[in-house]
């Protein structure tokens, strides 16, 4: 009969939230499964579209501003007793798709930070994982304005998650809107029309050495208008987000940093090409300070133990990472290209498939030596690697990128005591 008279209690209170909200108080401390996703769902019927925020007694919805009813402060009340109900029960696993359901229904609604932390750790229980990871992978795909996507990402780094959530973090709608108006931005400062040549001195000339110098008048004037233009500048970033919040968007590239930093500080294998993907697409959101220490951290978890499940598209990736994201930058990449040479040994790709193995070298192959002119020594050393391997293992697809190779840098393979080679043209013939 109890359970009974509260399904028929929620549905009054769904039809009329004023009539008799009072007498679901004895049930918001309720351990049983039914009862609790009962309540959630008149929560979740009930709810308003905005935050209700009683120490301030001001409810704000977009443009407009009205005072706290006294049915949002019952509702917020009993809100949160039900809330902390659900998050301190760390025994049931139903309380992890409780919380689920919430964060999929009222995302808007009080107390969505901690109800989004709640489901990154069930995403770790083994009953609830499907569930939770279904819900934060729709609110990543759909968040337009970027509030669940910093909070995920925020609280990822205090909690223990499941990695797939970073293979959902590359289907971002938020993030990827945030690069094209970066990229955006970049092709507007290009196409700037240059300014008329200024006085480039703003010292007085006929001073001695050691005289003191004055900043003429001129220069003043010069100063000032550079300034003002900074602060233009600054203004029209703002402005050129649009719908983008300007905090929303820096406390989520601020997120995503400190994120990525986190995991590649811990050498966590099982994630670091979802990083690598990240790293590769969001790049351009990425400040440039942070630029040398991502570096640094790509290759300290670079791989050298070929008994290491999946290390070569492991280090296959951190390579093409390194090179994506400072291929412009004038260094010299001595440490991935020894790198390179180690993994074309067979221990690296024992156990990965043909197809994967094709495409890893071709894409190394392509930004390394098609991209970018290499010496002469590192050629013939890939060169001498890459026939060995296509004599010994019949990989067929090697003779493609060998001939490219050679054709490409017109390369003398006689004249280079490349005995190997003719062993392999003996083959092909």
């Amino acid at each position: 009969m109890q359970k009974i008279s509260l399904r028929e209690l929620c549905t009054s209170i769904i039809a009329d939230p004023c009539i008799s909200f009072s007498d679901l108080k004895k049930y918001l401390n309720s351990k049983n499964k039914e009862e609790c996703f009962l309540i959630a769902s008149v929560f979740a019927n009930v709810c308003p579209l905005y935050k209700v925020k009683t120490h301030t007694g001001k409810v704000k919805h977009r443009n407009d501003v009205d005072k706290v009813s006294e049915l949002d402060a019952i509702l917020l009340d009993y809100y949160t007793i039900f809330i902390k109900n659900v998050l301190n029960n760390k025994n049931d696993d139903f309380s992890y798709n409780i919380a689920a359901y919430l964060l999929d229904e009222l995302d808007h609604f009080n107390f969505n930070d901690r109800i989004v932390a709640k489901v990154i750790e069930g995403t770790k229980n083994l009953h609830t994982k499907n569930v939770c990871l279904n819900v934060l992978k729709n609110k990543i795909l759909n968040d337009t304005l970027g509030e669940i996507t910093y909070l995920i990402l925020d609280k990822c780094i205090d909690f223990k998650f499941n990695y797939f959530i970073l293979e959902c973090l590359l289907n971002s709608s938020f993030l990827e809107k945030c690069v094209k108006k970066r990229i955006d931005e970049e092709n507007k400062f290009q196409h700037k029309p240059k300014a008329k040549n200024e006085e480039k001195t703003i010292y007085k000339s006929n001073l001695k050495f050691f005289g003191k110098k004055k900043i003429s008048k001129n220069a003043i004037k010069i100063e000032k208008k550079r300034y003002k233009k900074e602060n233009l500048n600054k203004s029209a970033l703002k402005e050129d987000l649009e719908d983008i919040d300007y905090k929303i968007y820096v406390k989520c590239i601020n997120a995503l940093q400190r994120l990525y930093f986190t995991l590649l500080k811990d050498k966590n294998g099982k994630c670091l090409i979802s990083i690598c993907l990240g790293l590769r697409k969001y790049f351009k959101i990425i400040r440039k300070e942070f630029h040398e220490g991502i570096m640094f951290l790509l290759y300290e978890n670079i791989i050298k133990n070929p008994e290491v499940e999946n290390c070569f598209v492991v280090n296959s990736n951190i390579i093409k990472t390194v090179y994506v994201m400072f291929a412009d930058a004038g260094i010299e990449f001595k440490k991935l290209m020894v790198c390179f040479n180690d993994m074309l040994s067979y221990g690296y790709f024992y156990n990965i498939k043909k197809n994967v193995l094709e495409k890893e070298i071709s894409d190394l192959l392509f930004l390394m030596f098609f991209k970018e002119k290499q010496n002469n020594v590192d050629l013939i050393e890939v060169l001498r690697k890459l026939v060995c391997l296509r004599i010994s293992y019949h990989l067929t697809f090697l003779d493609t990128q060998i001939q490219k190779l050679i054709i490409f840098y017109d390369v003398n393979v006689w004249e280079s005591n490349f005995y190997e080679f003719a062993l392999y043209q003996k083959m092909l013939k």
